[in-house]
């Protein structure tokens, strides 16, 4: 095979170069294919730690707890809503996994609870993560004294 004389003198390092790039763009490809994806249950627990940390606080009432026993004292969904400068928003959240942070009282209801919400998309918003939590310790809504919500302590993963 006959090349051009202009570049005969310049194959083997355009073939060098071709190579290394192949090589370059294989390791890339089998790093990424490699890394480990995670799960959506460890994408959520980094939402709520993330809102957590940046969260502003405001009031709001629980609309609905739902299990799969009917029973609210073992809730694994809360519905609730809170408003933010005048705008209402309705948002739920999964707590079956963070039973050691959720109070064990009964959530009905109109129970008040303290949200927090990310303040660049106020949508984003949390009653309960693995360091904080928004349900008051009496799980009653509009009671007196002791109705601030329980911090709660980092909990080892």
């Amino acid at each position: 095979m006959q090349f051009p004389l202009h570049l005969s003198g310049h194959f083997p390092s355009l073939l060098v170069t071709f190579l290394a790039l192949g090589v370059a763009a294989g390791g890339i490809w089998v790093v990424l294919r490699s890394r480990k994806k995670k799960s959506d249950a460890e994408r959520e627990r980094e939402r709520r730690l993330a809102v957590n940390a940046v969260g502003r606080m405001t009031d709001g009432a629980l609309l609905e707890a739902l299990n799969s026993r009917g029973d609210p004292k073992n809730a694994l969904l809360l519905f609730y809503q809170y408003s933010v400068s005048g705008v209402g928003y309705s948002a739920g959240q999964d707590i079956s996994g963070l039973h050691g942070q959720a109070l064990a009282e009964a959530y009905w209801p109109g129970t008040a609870v303290t949200v927090k919400y990310d303040p660049q998309n106020p949508a984003n918003s949390i009653v309960v993560c693995e360091q904080w939590s928004g349900l008051y310790a009496n799980g009653k809504s509009g009671a007196k004294g002791g109705d601030s919500p329980v911090p709660r302590q980092e909990v080892e993963a």
